[in-house]
């Protein structure tokens, strides 16, 4: 099967030599021509998702495969493209009552796919051409527009026939995947296929925050001084806007068009889309309208001209970047006027409304990178370990401001955890057909890197979380941050003299990591627990652990408490601090886990 799946490839891109852009794509593939169960394909922006419906398509020509795609200008760019291919399809509009027996190809909206019309058409034409499989694209949707779209609110009735239903969307965080396959009525045992969704060509940039009038100079300054970027007739500059008011002011100051999904102010969106495209305005004002709405390949610059209200949809815009493959910049620029959203349900944020509000404070100058990729893998990506390795502004200001070699309790990495509430194996097949290329190579080797560091997830999480909780503070006694010695001398000596770690095999080093000496900190998968250990004056958080070992012990409740539910029977508390973490490897020791467990009782 995917000998033939590859040289539909190849006939389609009109390249002989042509093979999979990713594992997700090929997987993808193989997933919608089995055709056995519902399947869900998280992948990078341009990384060829697209191709999932198409070959599915030609390498059944007897069934009807039915892409349902959610935004009108993303429809527009599909037909074109399959034009363009020489793909056969059929075009499914409000001024239809039959499909056609003979279509392979249909393509749909999202609002027309949930309507009582198309369902009827559909059922129809399946008695004489069976519907062999949905594929819907931006399946992150429902999650996020469902309040302004009511149509993407009863996505769950998109399967008006039985055939599997195959979702693809390049923000799907581990936390939301439940929820997009509640909303898409995906079967209980669905395919999964996760690749990784960093993307090496871009480049990331926050700016500070700035009132509103500075920022639409600030996004003046940015377009009259790409030339250096636009040098090519096809490159262009899309910039993102949150509110039409903002839109038609920089519009007016920018002297281009503004895309929006009112009417009354785009009344001919195709046009203002084309004329873009076709480089009579090189630059475009959207709103979210735009977001996932189109695929144009030669985006040099993305910007959000004011704060972004929530992590998806950044990554969404900052993924219409550069999918040409070449170099590509995406700036956030930060608007003071801006009051981030909260999550409805409580306890789940699952398209980052949280992340974006402190990636638009950006206070800690954590990577740029690793923060999105964390939130949509799982796992994050620096900069320096990115494939092209295009430093976002807060590498480049990292490397022209580098941290202070001595112990800095003042500065924490406010917390960015994303509850894991379960773990999702990546699902891959073996290797057959063609030899692997070594492009494909780089995305198995990300792959297996999220499997490995998955599970440490919830230690990387908690910490970080008890960082941001006691900056300035002193973990042993809750006050303003001062030496431990300063309040549990004796009981801090004891704790630091006692625990005496044993060398970690190569195999519990080489899976769990290792801890520090001197501060007892876990070194976990990225490095941002602790960076590379050297002398004791290089750790950030001296205390931290300590403080709460000491805090623990000297409170007879918690202290029994955390006997019960931690086990703790060695013949010294010191000791069983020093013993590698049996219950729970992932902890590495006992120390780390207490700790942990010790987060977790604060509200």
């Amino acid at each position: 099967m995917e000998k033939q799946a590859l040289d539909q490839l190849r006939h389609v891109l009109r390249n002989p030599n042509a093979y999979w852009s990713s594992d997700s794509q090929r997987f993808g593939v193989l997933g919608a021509l089995d055709g056995s169960s519902d399947v869900l394909v998280i992948s990078a922006t341009g990384s060829g998702k697209t191709m999932i419906a198409i070959i599915a398509a030609l390498l059944n020509p007897a069934e009807i495969t039915v892409m349902v795609i959610p935004l009108r200008q993303l429809q527009n760019d599909y037909r074109l493209r399959l034009e363009s291919m020489g793909v056969p399809f059929f075009n499914y509009t409000s001024a239809e009552n039959q499909i056609p027996s003979s279509t392979s190809l249909l393509l749909v909206s999202w609002d027309m796919a949930v309507s009582p019309q198309f369902r009827s058409a559909l059922r129809v034409v399946h008695e004489t051409q069976k519907v062999g499989r949905f594929v819907c694209d931006e399946v992150h949707l429902p999650i996020l527009d469902s309040d302004f779209r009511a149509s993407l609110r009863y996505s769950s009735e998109l399967r008006c026939v039985p055939a599997p239903i195959v979702g693809m969307t390049a923000t799907g965080p581990p936390p939301s995947i439940s929820i997009i396959a509640d909303r898409l009525g995906l079967l209980h045992k669905f395919t999964l296929v996760r690749g990784p969704t960093d993307r090496p060509e871009l480049v990331y940039c926050i700016e500070p925050i700035y009132k509103w009038a500075d920022l639409v100079q600030r996004v003046v300054e940015l377009v009259t001084t790409s030339t250096s970027i636009l040098t090519e007739p096809e490159d262009r500059i899309l910039i993102f806007v949150r509110l039409v008011k903002h839109g038609e002011e920089l519009a007016q100051e920018l002297g281009c068009e503004l895309y929006t999904g009112k009417s009354a102010i785009t009344p001919d969106r195709l046009q203002v889309y084309e004329d873009w495209t076709a480089g009579i305005n090189k630059v475009l004002v959207g709103t979210s309208a735009l977001i996932a709405g189109n695929d144009y390949r030669h985006i040099r610059m993305v910007i959000f001209a004011g704060t972004c209200p929530d992590t998806s949809s950044l990554i969404q815009g900052f993924g219409r970047a550069g999918r040409d493959g070449k170099p590509a910049y995406c700036h956030l620029l930060p608007d003071r006027s801006f009051s981030p959203f909260q999550p409805k349900d409580k306890g789940v944020d699952s398209v980052g409304f949280g992340l974006a509000s402190r990636l638009a404070k950006n206070t800690t100058k954590l990577c740029i990178r690793f923060q999105l990729t964390r939130f949509s893998d799982g796992y994050g990506i620096f900069c320096k370990d990115s494939r092209h390795r295009h430093l976002c502004s807060n590498c480049e200001y990292e490397k022209t401001n580098p941290k202070p070699a001595a112990a800095t309790h003042t500065r924490a990495i406010t917390s960015i955890s994303l509850p894991i509430h379960e773990q999702l194996a990546v699902r891959t097949s073996p290797s057959i057909g063609a030899p692997r290329t070594f492009e494909s190579a780089v995305g198995t080797a990300d792959l297996q890197r999220t499997q490995r560091i998955a599970p440490a997830q919830h230690v990387v999480d908690a910490l970080e979380r008890g960082f941001s909780l006691f900056q300035e503070k002193c973990t042993a006694c809750d006050n303003d941050w001062h030496e431990i010695e300063e309040c549990n001398r004796n009981q801090a000596k004891m704790i630091q003299r006692g625990v005496r770690y044993s060398k970690p095999t190569g195999q519990q080093k080489d899976t769990y990591g290792s801890v520090c000496y001197h501060c007892h900190l876990p070194q976990l998968p990225g490095d941002i627990i602790h960076p590379e250990f050297g002398k004791k004056e290089d750790c950030q958080h001296p205390h931290f652990m300590l403080g709460i070992a000491v805090k623990v012990k000297r409170d007879p409740e918690l202290y029994a408490n955390a006997k019960r539910d931690l086990k703790i029977n060695a013949t010294s508390y010191e000791e069983w601090l020093s013993q590698r973490c049996i219950q729970d490897p992932t902890f590495i020791t006992n120390f780390v886990h207490l700790s942990v467990w010790y987060l977790t009782q604060i509200p």
